[in-house]
């Protein structure tokens, strides 16, 4: 149970806009060695999302701190995301490069994303 005083996810609220969510199932390798994904699924989630930069970057892994162009905070509500998911943001893809869980404290998830380059 995550105490009053610790809760964080109503501001987490106060400032989300919707992103998508951008999942792969499944998929396989060409007899050519070429990976083909799977079924691919759009889902609409409400998060907050901000520049990576300054402090921020300091509590990522130093090889993720200059990978990284977003943090993403998403309530307990929303589907969960993981390492690897992509999120679609103002026309860019952008994917899951590092989680934070701060569920039992905090009352949200905080993840860093890495910009997905054509043909990634």
């Amino acid at each position: 149970m995550i105490s009053a005083d610790k809760d964080v996810s109503a501001a987490v609220r106060a400032e989300e806009v919707e992103v998508t969510l951008i999942t792969s199932s499944g998929g396989y390798y060409t007899d050519g060695g070429k990976w083909l994904v799977g079924v691919t699924t759009n889902t609409p989630i409400m998060a907050t999302i901000q520049p990576a930069g300054g402090r921020s970057l300091e509590d990522l892994p130093e090889g993720v701190r200059d990978e990284a162009k977003y943090l993403l905070w998403i309530t307990l509500d929303q589907p969960e995301v993981v390492i690897d998911d992509r999120i679609a943001f103002k026309g860019d893809v952008f994917r899951v490069i590092h989680s934070f869980d701060r569920s039992h404290d905090g009352g949200y998830i905080k993840l860093a994303l890495g910009q997905v380059r054509s043909g990634g």
